[in-house]
């Protein structure tokens, strides 16, 4: 017996959600292997609005928000070496600077 959706999901709309999740997911994996990182900067269409989506979704989680990011998609995400601040993002930058004062403060 073929098991539809509803075995899994509360709703269609949670099951093609998911499904459209697991198809970017795929095509993350191969901009991966053609570019050697998950960096996908956001004017590449679809692809880009998605990754960007994933870091707030995951933000939102570390916030204590309600956000859509579940165990497994983190999972999956992490597997494949997903990066969840940009590169050079403002986060960094603060860091960097961090640093910076910690080994300015030691030193004097």
């Amino acid at each position: 017996e073929k098991s539809n959706w509803r075995d899994h999901y509360n709703s269609q709309r949670q099951y093609i959600e998911a499904e459209q999740w697991f198809v970017r997911f795929e095509e993350l994996k191969l901009y991966k292997a053609q570019h050697g990182h998950c960096g996908v900067p956001r004017y590449i269409e679809k692809l880009g609005r998605w990754v960007h989506t994933q870091r707030t979704q995951y933000r939102r989680l570390q916030e204590g928000k309600q956000s859509r990011m579940t165990d497994e998609r983190f999972g999956k995400l992490e597997s494949i070496g997903f990066q969840w601040c940009r590169r050079g993002s403002n986060n960094d930058a603060w860091e960097t600077m961090f640093d910076e004062l910690k080994s300015y403060k030691v030193k004097h």
